[in-house]
This record gives C-alpha cells, sequence and structure tokens, in this order.
C-alpha cells in the first residue's frame, strides 16, 4: 500500500469516480473535491503529495490556483488532466510548475505510470533534502559547506592562520568565498567575540587611511583605537593602485 496522497479536483463526477477508483485499488489515499477552494482547504489540513486537477480549474483566472498550490505548497506535485493536444500549450502548463499533464480519454495505465513517476519524484526530492541537512551538519564549517578534500585542507588551514594573530592575504577568483574564508578565520581568531570590519576598496585614494574616509564606508567602526583587537577585511585590495596598496601595508 502507498502512502501517497492523492488530492483529485474536478467538477466531472464521472471523472472524479473513475480515477479515484483506479487509485484506491492501488492502494493510494485518496480525497476528492470539486472546486478549488476546498482544494486549498484540504492542502491546508491534509499532508497531500500530488494534486490532480482539471486543466480548467487550475487555469482559472490567471492559474490563480496553480499559483496558490505553487506558491503555498512548493512540495506537492500537480498533474494536470485536459482535452488539448496542443504541445505548445502543454509546454506552457510544464514551465507554470506542472508536473505533468495527462490527455483525456485518460487510460488506467497512463494515469498509474504518471502516479508512479511523480512518486518517484518526490521521493527523490526527500532523498535530496535528508542529504543536504546531514552535508550541512556533517561538512559545515563557520558557515562554509564542503565536503572535497581540498575544503577539508581549507578549513585546516584557517584554524591554523587562527592560532596567530597577523595580517592574512586571501587569493581567489570572484565569488569563491574569500569573505566567508575571513570570518572563518576572524570566528576562531576571536571566539570570545570581537568586531569585524569590512573596508570596500575601490574608489579609495592615496591618503583614504589618515583622511579617515574608509570609517564611512560599509561595517567599519567609527574609530578604530589604538588598542583596537578585531579584524579589517580589505576587500578587493588588488583594485588599489599600488602606492595606495603600499599605504595599506603600512598601516597594518
Amino acid at each position: 500500500m502507498s502512502l501517497c496522497k492523492v488530492l483529485i479536483v474536478s467538477e466531472d463526477p464521472l471523472l472524479q469516480g473513475k480515477i479515484a477508483d483506479i487509485l484506491r485499488d492501488e492502494g493510494y489515499y485518496v480525497v476528492v473535491v470539486r472546486d478549488r477552494n476546498l482544494a486549498l482547504n484540504c492542502l491546508e489540513r491534509e499532508e497531500i503529495n500530488i494534486v490532480l486537477a482539471e486543466e480548467e480549474i487550475l487555469a482559472k483566472e490567471g492559474f490563480q490556483f496553480l499559483r496558490s498550490v505553487r506558491e503555498r505548497f512548493s512540495e506537492v506535485v500537480v498533474l494536470a488532466v485536459g482535452s488539448s493536444d496542443n504541445s505548445f500549450y502543454v509546454r506552457s502548463l510544464l514551465n507554470k510548475g506542472i508536473y505533468d499533464y495527462l490527455s483525456r480519454p485518460l487510460t488506467p495505465l497512463r494515469l498509474l505510470s504518471t502516479i508512479k513517476r511523480a512518486e518517484e519524484h518526490l521521493n527523490l526530492l526527500a532523498e535530496n533534502k535528508d542529504l543536504k541537512k546531514r552535508i550541512g551538519t556533517r561538512f559545515s564549517f563557520a558557515g562554509i559547506t564542503g565536503v572535497s578534500e581540498k575544503m577539508q585542507r581549507i578549513f585546516d588551514l584557517v584554524l591554523q592562520v587562527a592560532q596567530v594573530r597577523r595580517p592574512v592575504l586571501i587569493f581567489g577568483e570572484q565569488g569563491t568565498g574569500k569573505e566567508l574564508v575571513a570570518r572563518a578565520i576572524h570566528q576562531y581568531s576571536f571566539p570570545e567575540g570581537r568586531p569585524f570590519f569590512k573596508i570596500l576598496c575601490p574608489g579609495l585614494t592615496s591618503g583614504f587611511l589618515k583622511r579617515g574616509e574608509w570609517l564611512k564606508r560599509e561595517e567599519t567602526p567609527k574609530k578604530v583605537p589604538d588598542e583596537f583587537q578585531g579584524t579589517l577585511f580589505f576587500e578587493d585590495v588588488h583594485l588599489l593602485p599600488f602606492p595606495v596598496q603600499a599605504e595599506v601595508v603600512d598601516f597594518l
């Protein structure tokens, strides 16, 4: 017996009975309603896995019912039953979030094979969700997730660097997570909690450290005392002119 719950939304009593009988004979838990309001109410109260609805109901008022299901019950698989043989129209329905389109006349073989595929799809989503959860728990390090050997080496290096409170130069292409690494080093350097300030370097000119221009930029302090203990993260320091980079080195 399947644990999958199917909600049939149809105004056609004959279609309701035919589909419900076929699915119940195969061990599916089936709920039948005749309009979208009852369907939404059922989705809120029951743990429905698959919605099988008439195309006309899904398409009413600019596919309002379909949008509501997709937005509020994103893990539910939606199937449409209709009479269209227009492949472009069917493709447009799939693009709107329908998993599959069943054309009339609907045969038991076609119905059951589609329901089986939808059920397998749901199982795969559940497995992926569980895997991501386990990976996030097992391989998360200071907000960074990684499972490869290279990432594990980076995690080890972060711990080593964090023990030496000295300026650190982090190399990497744009979008590879340099700030995440900087924050990880900061987190393990100051477990008791100290400030982390990010200084956006592009646009800064010679003498900016003395003039205090950088104090007005993102996540920077109003004042950095001589005895400051924390992390100053100079983002995109390579975009500064060489003389200004030298000023940063002297400052550090």
